[in-house]
């Protein structure tokens, strides 16, 4: 579809678009996702980009042309490609913005629209949001269970509207009674008797679910084909199910822990518990197998500590749920009786209460852990009316002092068991530039997130297309930085390659165009994906010469239409260079034909290549196609066959097209007369079909070279230390624009120095890897391996506190991360309490691990426990606990 004639000027589709991007989603509105780099280009064109110092730009010259969704989907299939990022991959918009932008764009060739529905998500918390990945499942009927069909719902799709739509699809006639089953990869059979649950509820709301969901239809009996479980009667005790090995029949165990507990272990050893993975879930049960395998934690929710503290009317709780969800898994992986438990329960209370984790696509495990050690405090804060407390200027104090006032302060309104075991505290010291104010502060943390010292620096493939057209393409790999501008690729190219970087153009190539063409003081925004070209243009710092972008296109036949000929992309496109001023349409001509000289062969006298033109392509129908203004120009094979017969069509014609190639603007003719160069001059060579097939080596144009560097890999560091993390967490950094501390002496925002320092430290210290890192141009994860000690880590060097008790730990837990950002694996190593062995828990699998292959490059999260007598039991009182009020904190007074 080309781009509308009529469309509003880029002025105007700013003014248009602006009220319109800025809608909230509403439950029930249809948005569209949009290719992030397209829309990025829109932006840029009409004046709408966000890194922008003003709030209108001026527009660019370069139309993004249609609407280009290709690159999110799986080609083959037309499917969404998973693990895309919002914001970095794609944006949504509102379906009024949608409609302007397709009518004044249109769509690429075989492109469709992307809706997605708005849903509703939390309990408590009622958040709007998108849903990208609708659950595809799979449904039968119980008579013929191996014809399944394959559908999309919404996760909020409840079973009444489930079962309604499986019933039409299987024709079940409205005087038939039916049931829905949920069929497992184990063969195991669950009754969905809940009409109102959700497909979230039920945890199937995954994707590509591998679960079948069988719609069972009454017999004419009155009698059901498959036998009704019986209903469990203790409705108080904890429950658990899993399929019998004789019938799949899902069975329902019961269990109390308090009976279990001094009995034998049951089937399992205690602890040793996989999770299921619910749908990209295992981000979920790593986090779930640190914390339960904490012993402190472990024995608190097992003791059920936490049914005596729970505070259900905290304002900043979730009334209880999320600690009554997360005691009764623990207490079920502890029970013995499980190899593996479902944890369907505890995420639906987690989504209710952030709605960021209720879909099913991978989330950050860090992220996760956060929100259940800030949810099980509040749920479980022993103090429920939490007192004012004023803040105080501490400026002269020592730091004494100021530690224990702000820890007792602190302590008022926040008291649990998770402040008694995770929480420390921070010293913070930032220094104004201009006036010198030095503000120190004393903040509570519950984890460390440390940076990982390495190169800014990475390894860019590009190909680079040299200025004499004797010479393949040469596909090579620079080092540039990674925050860095297109002139830095430049640069490393120019060294690589022994040519001028002033001379080299940088560029972004896509779908037989260039998708951007870059300046060299441009930031870098490439991904690992993009196609990225150099070009060699020996006269590109010389003012009088215009460096034109040519784009190589030819007719074919539109199999949708017959009575419009479309023209495609084909080859690879490239740099000419003319006078700007006295060009002439000849020279232009020429200069291309230099260009493409050793790909294309001339046609011999007697050679009627055109007869081959079976589709009936015209080169005529063509330029009216594209809405030249030489409507009349050319022979028309379909006009006048005869005359064809002895004169043959045009091979090809160059035309000056709109950056797109979308729009013609003007045919350029063979002649010596001066051509006036449009603005931003992109020329476009169309060739007849038979005549690109007969006489254009494609294969040719499309082979390639290999420079050596090809096989280098970037050299980052093997190894590092966690105390050179630690090291570097406590440097002092200056802050930038982005974060710039407020000066109130000053007045003013401050780009001011700032210094943590670790003050305290917890019984549990959680340490988090920071190995990911990405903005809306670039994703990255950090796979260097950090050497950290699993027995007797010495933290006493960090810790500034001179009275502060004894800082050795061990590790009790590992959150590992495989793959690449978005996406990947979590996996989790735990030490049990009980034998003291080290287990590896993969989702439903456990198996006992070597110690020596916990530590890896993939560890994300760890666990250290902080040696003591007490560190095997929760803190029973303020007094008993290893975190009462006169420890640790109040070390300062002795």
């Amino acid at each position: 579809m080309a781009s509308t004639p009529n469309a509003p000027s880029a002025e105007e589709q700013r003014e248009e678009i602006k009220p319109i991007l800025s809608k909230s989603l509403v439950k029930g509105d249809t948005w569209y996702l949009l290719d992030n780099k397209w829309f990025k280009n829109f932006k840029a064109f009409t004046g709408l980009s966000t890194w922008s110092t003003e709030a209108n730009a001026e527009p660019s010259a370069e139309n993004p042309g249609p609407i280009d969704n290709s690159s999110l989907l799986v080609q083959e299939e037309r499917e969404l490609r998973e693990h895309l990022i919002e914001d970095l991959d794609f944006v949504i918009v509102h379906k009024a913005a949608w409609d302007k932008l397709v009518d004044w764009y249109g769509l690429a060739p075989n492109q469709e629209p992307i809706p997605r529905q708005v849903v509703e998500q939390g309990m408590y918390v009622k958040t709007c949001k998108v849903e990208i990945y609708p659950s595809e499942l799979k449904l039968c009927e119980y008579s013929d269970l191996e014809k399944q069909e394959t559908r999309k719902f919404s996760r909020l799709t409840t079973v009444a509207q489930l079962e309604t739509e499986m019933r039409k699809i299987f024709d079940v006639t409205a005087n038939k009674e039916t049931r829905v089953w949920l069929r497992d990869s184990t063969n195991a059979y669950l009754p969905l008797s809940q009409k109102d649950d959700t497909l979230e509820d039920l945890g199937i709301s995954t994707p590509h679910s591998t679960q079948v969901l069988v719609l069972e239809v009454k017999n004419e009996d009155d009698t059901w084909p498959r036998p009704t479980p019986a209903k469990a009667k203790d409705e108080n005790s904890a429950s658990t199910t899993y399929p019998s090995a004789s019938n799949g029949i899902v069975q329902t165990q019961r269990y109390n822990y308090r009976s279990q507990k001094e009995a034998s272990y049951g089937s399992v050893q205690p602890g040793l518990c996989g999770l299921s993975n619910l749908g990209n879930t295992c981000f979920m049960n790593s986090v779930l197998q640190l914390m339960s395998n904490t012993p402190a934690i472990m024995s608190y929710f097992c003791d059920d500590q936490h049914l005596s503290e729970l505070n259900v009317d905290n304002p900043l709780g979730m009334g209880g749920e999320i600690a009554k969800a997360f005691g009764e898994l623990v207490k079920q992986m502890w029970s013995g009786l499980h190899s593996y438990a479902m944890p369907r329960q505890f995420k639906t209370q987690v989504g209710r209460f952030a709605p960021q984790f209720s879909g099913y696509q991978q989330q950050d495990a860090q992220e996760l852990l956060t929100f259940l050690l800030d949810g099980l405090h509040e749920d479980l804060n022993r103090i429920h009316k939490k007192p004012y407390i004023e803040a105080k200027d501490t400026d002269g104090k020592p730091d004494p002092e100021v530690a224990k006032e702000s820890w007792t302060n602190y302590k008022k309104r926040n008291d649990s068991i998770i402040v008694d075991l995770f929480h420390g505290l921070l010293k913070s010291t930032v220094i104004c530039p201009d006036c010198n104010r030095i503000s120190v502060t004393f903040d509570p943390y519950c984890n460390l997130s440390l940076p990982l010292p390495g190169k800014k620096e990475k390894l860019l493939e590009v190909t680079y297309y040299s200025s004499n057209p004797e010479k393949d393409p040469l596909r090579c790999k620079v080092v540039v930085p990674k925050h860095g501008c297109f002139g830095d690729i430049c640069e490393a190219v120019g060294r690589l390659l022994n040519v001028p970087a002033k001379e080299l153009v940088v560029t972004d190539n896509h779908q037989n165009r260039f998708q951007r063409v870059y300046t060299q003081d441009e930031t870098m925004t490439v991904s690992d994906r993009d196609d990225i070209g150099v070009y060699h243009v020996p006269e590109l710092d010389n003012s009088d010469v215009a460096c034109i972008p040519v784009y190589l296109r030819e007719i074919v036949k539109n199999t949708q239409n017959h009575r419009e000929d479309v023209t495609t992309g084909f080859g690879i496109p490239f740099f000419i260079t003319v006078n700007k001023q006295s060009c002439t349409g000849k020279e232009i001509r020429n200069a291309i034909l230099a260009k493409l000289s050793r790909f294309v062969r001339q046609p011999e006298n007697d050679e009627t290549w055109w007869e081959s033109n079976i589709t009936g392509v015209s080169m005529n129908g063509d330029v009216k196609k594209m809405d030249t203004d030489e409507e009349d120009e050319g022979t028309c094979m379909d006009e006048n066959e005869d005359k064809a017969k002895d004169e043959p069509p045009e091979m090809y014609r160059f035309h000056f097209t709109h950056h797109y190639s979308i729009t013609n603007q003007g045919v350029i003719e063979n002649t010596t007369q001066a051509v006036k160069l449009p603005m931003r001059p992109t020329v476009a060579m169309t060739w007849h079909s038979a005549a690109r097939k007969a006489f254009f080596d494609l294969k040719k144009m499309e082979e390639f070279e290999t420079h050596e560097s090809m096989s280098q890999r970037f050299t980052s560091r093997k190894t590092i230390q966690l105390s050179e993390c630690l090291e570097l967490f406590t440097t002092t950094e200056k802050l930038n624009a982005d974060n710039a501390w407020y000066c109130s002496k000053c007045k003013k925002h401050q780009m001011a120095t700032k210094k943590f320092d670790l003050w305290s430290l917890p019984q549990i210290l959680v340490i988090h890897l920071k190995r990911f890192s990405y903005n809306r141009y670039y994703r990255d994860k950090l796979d260097t391996l950090v050497e950290f000690p699993i027995n007797g880590l010495d933290m006493s060097h960090y810790v500034i506190d001179p009275e502060h008790p004894q800082a050795i730990y061990d590790l009790i837990g590992v959150c590992d991360h495989y793959g690449h950002l978005g996406g990947g694996h979590y996996t989790a190593y735990a030490r049990n309490k009980d034998d003291g062995c080290w287990y590896h828990f993969d989702d439903s699998t456990v198996q006992q691990a070597v110690e020596g292959k916990v530590v890896s490059r993939a560890a994300y999260v760890m666990f250290y426990q902080r040696r003591g007598e007490k560190a095997h039991r929760y803190p029973e009182s303020k007094e008993d606990g290893l975190y009462s009020e006169d420890d640790n904190m109040d070390a300062t007074d002795s």
